[in-house]
């Protein structure tokens, strides 16, 4: 299960995000500014944990992005039934692939073919959009238009899908009510 809290204040973004609990997952590597490599491309200048086995991330910032450019991502994985393959391709080369690129590079049908379904967070520094691949279908959707004082909550689950997004809204709401 994966969720993802944004707030945006007056004084800025923040974000914080959980990884799913996968017990069989590699341990993850710290914190670092080393460069990502995938296929031959070497993406540097991003703030990031790294999976331990693959070597992609779930979460990313690029702390020099001008304020127009992608600055942040977070990844969800998403459990849309797909055809099982063995040959799928990382999730976790998505966010460092595009924060050193653009929307439309990356997050087109025939450039996502060979990743399971996911949900994507990114955004500048005041505009959060949400992208959504099923394995088949990109739909890419604001979540804020720069506006200040907002706030989020998106999450992901294999299991009982249904009943824990609808838990975690409960308790986000609950939160921004003051905990009542």
């Amino acid at each position: 299960m994966c969720t993802v809290v944004i707030l945006a204040t007056r004084a800025g973004l923040s974000i914080t995000m959980n990884r799913d609990e996968q017990r069989a997952r590699a341990k993850e590597l710290p914190l670092s500014t080393a460069p990502f490599t995938f296929n031959g491309m070497t993406i540097s200048g991003l703030l990031a944990p790294r999976d331990g086995r693959h070597g992609g991330t779930w979460m990313a910032l690029r702390p020099d992005a001008a304020p127009t450019q992608l600055a942040w991502g977070c990844l969800l994985n998403a459990y849309d039934p797909v055809d099982a393959r063995s040959d799928w391709r990382s999730r976790g080369e998505l966010i460092p692939r595009l924060l050193a690129s653009t929307r439309d590079e990356v997050l087109r049908p025939q450039k996502l073919r060979d990743y399971p379904p996911f949900t994507l967070l990114y955004g500048t520094r005041t505009a959060v959009w949400q992208t959504l691949w099923n394995g088949s279908i990109v739909v890419t959707q604001p979540i804020s238009d720069g506006h200040q004082d907002w706030r989020a909550c998106v999450t992901s689950s294999s299991f009982c899908t249904t009943e824990v997004e609808q838990r975690r809204q409960y308790e986000f709401a609950r939160w921004q009510r003051g905990g009542q």
